[in-house]
């Protein structure tokens, strides 16, 4: 049984979940708070996963997050987000400060029962993902204790997953002219990028890891709907990398050196080295979608060669496209289940058959930069 916690200060909002999670025989309501204040207060040792709300009095849900974070509880925490700009931003960081997900919140309360589905599909996968991070936690403190102590395992610098220090894959965007060189002017190179569920956190750990010079344009799509979310990513991006990183135009050139994430609620795709965004209908049940982007891309990419890489996520989009691929000889690079916040998205490259290269998420830049060569 999955234990939740609804946290929102609106009562006729904690009772409508309740009474639509009521029939789910694997979920169960043990916990509820009306605003940031009683959330701090309450026993999380026996609650598997938290429904917050950001906007709340006395303390806001970001505010809790962050107080948990600095308190180093492992708390697996579900973001209620609304659509104003102020809340896409909190949304991003609460993404940034380990939240699994986020949900968004109607202005109806009674166009709750719509999210139904999301809802219960995504507190499944954050217990599921909470399962599986506490059995890797396991076998890493028993392999840890089987060894000597190491500047590596002594503690001091938290590492990653593939155990790189952290802060040797963030750093402070570099813009001095004078230290950095060019990139080249002739576009020959697409690095596509396609993510989910953990992907805003996944994107921010290697975006700043590929050079401000780098041979080729990366284009993104990350699962998320219209509003100021993806604005909120692409400005997060660009403060911590080398790389100038855009929420995609349509009809913007694409250059070396620049990242372009496709915004939520439109199809992105390319003709003559421009972005091209529509209003087609979602694939694969996103807009926008990761196989709308690599197929379109693959379509129109005349001289350009294509660097398909799949992140983390629910679902099985990018997968379809991954195949006709590799049906053509390209190879998708696809994040391992070690370090995958949701190990389904890359999974599905796998079982269908398409040629990939499975890499731990912190090694995939590394890998992809040297096949430009």
């Amino acid at each position: 049984m999955i234990r939740v916690m609804l946290v929102d200060d609106s009562s006729f909002m904690r009772k409508l979940t309740k009474n639509m999670l009521a029939d789910e025989q694997e979920i169960t309501i043990v916990a509820e708070a009306k605003n940031g204040e009683d959330a701090l207060q309450a026993h999380t040792d026996d609650i598997d996963v938290v429904l917050l709300d950001i906007e709340m009095p006395k303390m806001t849900g970001l505010e809790v997050l962050e107080a948990w974070h600095k308190a180093n509880k492992n708390i697996t925490t579900i973001m209620f987000s609304s659509l104003t700009k102020n809340g896409a931003s909190e949304t991003i960081r609460a993404l940034d400060l380990g939240a699994f997900d986020f949900i968004e919140k109607p202005n109806n309360p009674v166009a709750l029962n719509q999210k139904k589905e999301e809802i219960i599909e995504k507190i499944k996968s954050a217990y599921k993902h909470n399962q599986r991070k506490q059995n890797l936690w396991t076998r890493r403190t028993t392999n840890t204790l089987q060894k000597p102590l190491t500047a590596n395992n002594r503690g001091g610098t938290p590492l990653t997953a593939s155990g790189k220090p952290l802060n040797s894959v963030s750093p402070k965007k570099n813009t001095s002219s004078s230290e950095l060189n060019k990139a080249p002017a002739t576009l020959k190179n697409l690095i596509l990028i396609g993510c989910s569920t953990g992907g805003p956190k996944a994107l921010k750990e290697i975006i700043p890891m590929f050079p401000g010079n780098l041979n080729a344009a990366i284009l993104i799509v990350q699962h998320m709907p219209k509003g100021d979310y993806t604005r909120s990513l692409a400005e997060t991006l660009n403060r911590v990398s080398e790389l100038t990183v855009h929420e995609a135009k349509n009809g913007q050139k694409i250059e070396n050196g620049n990242v372009y994430i496709a915004p939520g609620g439109y199809q992105m795709k390319i003709n003559n080295e421009m972005i091209v965004l529509t209003e087609d209908p979602p694939e694969s049940g996103h807009a926008p979608s990761v196989d709308y982007m690599f197929r379109e891309v693959l379509n129109k990419k005349g001289f350009l060669n294509l660097y398909p890489v799949v992140l983390t996520g629910m679902g099985a989009d990018g997968s379809k496209s991954s195949l006709l691929l590799s049906n053509i000889g390209i190879e998708t690079t696809v994040e391992s289940e070690e370090t995958c916040v949701v190990f389904g998205m890359p999974k599905k490259v796998i079982e269908v058959g398409a040629r990939n290269k499975t890499l731990p998420l912190t090694d995939i830049p590394n890998y992809v930069t040297k096949k430009l060569s």
